[in-house]
Formats: C-alpha cells, structure tokens, sequence
C-alpha cells in the first residue's frame, strides 16, 4: 500500500488540509546508485549538473562509503531463467507467511495486559538535569530497580556500565529483560560485557538480540544497511522512557 506522501496524485487532494505534499524525489535515488558506484565526485558533479541540493550529510556519505557492499555475483554473470507464470503469485499479492521475518519468541514470558489504564502522564527530563530533579540517567535506572514483570530495551550504543549492572540485577532477580541492539554498534556492547567479566549464556533471564536498519539496493546490486537508531524501554508494559543523555 501507498504511503499518503506517494499518493498525492490520487484524487483532488490541493483543498485537502491533511495532504502531505510527496517527499520521493527520482534524484535521490539516482545520486545514491551514482555515490556507489562512482564515488564522491561523480555524486558532487551529478548535483551540481541537475542543480539540485546535496541532500545527504557527510555523516550519511561516510556511512555509505564505509558499509558499502558489492553483489556476491556480478550482474552480467546471472543467469536469468523464465519460469511458468502463475496469475496468483504476481507481485500485487502479499503473503505475510512467505515474506515477512517471524518475530522472535519472548520465551522468558511477556505479561497479559489488556485493561485500560486511564490517562497516560507525560513527563519530561532534561539533560543536564534542573535543580532538585532527577537526570534521565537516574530516571532510567530508578525504573530498571521499580521492574517487577519484564524490561525491554532498544539501543543503538550500549555501553554504559552502570546500567548494564542494574539490567543484569533485575535479571538475577527472575525479572525477564529483553535487549535489542544495533548489529552494525553490537560490537561496542559485547567488549562492555568482556570487561565486566561477565558470561551472558549463564544470565538466565536475560535475552540479547541484534537488528539492522533498512537495506538499499542499487540497480548495479550493490548495496548498504543502514543503523537502527532508538533508544527508548518499556517496563512492565506500563512506562516507556525515551530519550538519551
């Protein structure tokens, strides 16, 4: 399905107030495929011929040029065989069973919540923290101790000691704790671990998993993943701090 920026050409959507005019434009594309497959230079003299602006960061082109991957076979040596076409296989349908990434199993166990609570409280904390307050780091840690049912934890980076010791006490308490990490940044977590001297096969409840950003493939069959980037826990399916420090 369209995503409402790449349906703008559907019905008379100008007197729409909720329109979303489409953010894809073709030369992005083809300045990326240009970048990998030419380098830095073909990519400034392609943006300077169209006259369009340089829509990538230097942070962005260093990803790029530093993940960059080329296909396994090159595209002149496929072979490309015909098949029997099969109406109810075209690529309009969708068959969840056969595409999609089953979810991974939560076999420490997830609490059965399905009340309605009332009203959520929103609260908010800054960095450095103001007087009498606690700093988001504190606030983090504070909930980690108050968990009682499960901890999930999204993060780019983790390397913070102090937490990672909070994280492997609600777990030696019998409290499941779920940690999903960046796979490309995984490696910074994994040296944590070796120096706090600490197995993760002997940390019962305790489940560590890796996730990547999307994947952009060039029409040449190059291509590059990007890095998930959040930082944001649930605890005990009831309070999500977000945010970093």
């Amino acid at each position: 399905m369209a995503h409402r920026s790449q349906s703008s050409s559907l019905g008379n959507v100008d007197n729409d107030p909720n329109h979303v005019p489409p953010h894809y434009k073709e030369y992005y594309r083809i300045a990326i495929d240009i970048l990998a497959e030419e380098g830095i230079d073909a990519y400034y003299q392609f943006l300077a011929k169209e006259q369009e602006v340089d829509f990538l960061s230097s942070t962005e082109i260093e990803h790029i040029n530093k993940y960059l991957k080329k296909p396994t076979i090159p595209f002149d040596e496929l072979e490309f065989v015909r098949g029997d076409y099969d109406e109810s296989d075209s690529s309009g349908t969708y068959w969840p069973v056969h595409t999609d990434i089953a979810a991974p199993a939560l076999d420490l166990g997830w609490p059965d919540i399905h009340m309605y609570r009332g009203p959520s409280d929103v609260t908010i904390f800054v960095h450095p923290p103001a007087p009498d307050t606690l700093s988001i780091k504190e606030e983090f840690r504070r909930l980690i101790r108050s968990a009682t049912q499960v901890i999930a934890i999204v993060m780019d980076i983790f390397t913070d000691i102090d937490l990672f010791a909070d994280v492997l006490e609600a777990a030696s308490q019998g409290i499941p704790v779920y940690l999903l990490l960046d796979e490309l940044f995984s490696h910074h977590f994994l040296d944590m671990v070796k120096r706090c001297n600490v197995n993760l096969n002997h940390v019962q409840f305790l489940r560590v998993r890796t996730l990547t950003g999307s994947t952009y493939s060039c029409k040449s069959g190059m291509s590059f993943t990007g890095n998930l980037i959040e930082r944001f826990m649930l605890v005990d399916c009831n309070a999500v701090l977000c945010g970093s420090y």
